[in-house]
């Protein structure tokens, strides 16, 4: 089951990331902890696009990858954490991003829930994890919703949490 609210978590005033293209939406913008790199994800209906670099700079490395064919598994419903995660291929490369929170429920039921926020990539060569970069909390911007999620599905695909794996559907 999907959820149609979305959460958006910022801590920082002044994100530190690259911002999105006006057609599209964050997925998830961090700096990565004791790197002075930035990582960002962004979509719209059709295109998913990975940006890594210094901030304020050209990205080292931009991958583009459709909507269609995004390896994207969403938050399956469960647990107090939400998160969801999409990779990027690149040759012999993957890049998965992960962004999420952690909902921490207080003993006051009239108190708010509170929640913290982390991410990061993690980065394979081969199937063989070469680096796990963590992304600040300070700054941590995740949007979660269900446009990613509808956005894959307007492809034709369909998700089974079961499986936790997508199929195409003839449209």
């Amino acid at each position: 089951m999907r959820f149609s609210a979305a959460v958006f978590i910022c801590f920082s005033a002044a994100p530190v990331w690259a911002d999105c293209a006006v057609d599209q939406t964050l997925f998830l913008g961090c700096h990565i902890e004791g790197r002075n790199r930035v990582v960002s994800v962004c979509y719209d209906q059709s295109t998913a696009v990975y940006t890594y670099g210094a901030p304020g700079q050209i990205p080292e490395l931009t991958l583009r990858e459709d909507i269609a064919t995004l390896d994207y598994a969403p938050w399956p419903g469960v647990g107090r954490a939400i998160w969801e995660t999409v990779t990027f291929h690149n040759g012999d490369y993957s890049y998965s991003v992960t962004g999420g929170f952690d909902r921490m429920p207080s003993d006051d039921p009239d108190a708010d829930v509170e929640t913290t926020s982390f991410g990061g990539v993690m980065v394979s060569q081969d199937g063989a994890v070469i680096s796990d970069l963590t992304c600040a909390t300070k700054g941590l911007a995740f949007e979660w919703a269900d446009t990613l999620f509808a956005a894959k599905t307007a492809t034709g695909a369909t998700y089974d949490p079961a499986t936790q794996s997508w199929s195409q559907t003839n449209k």
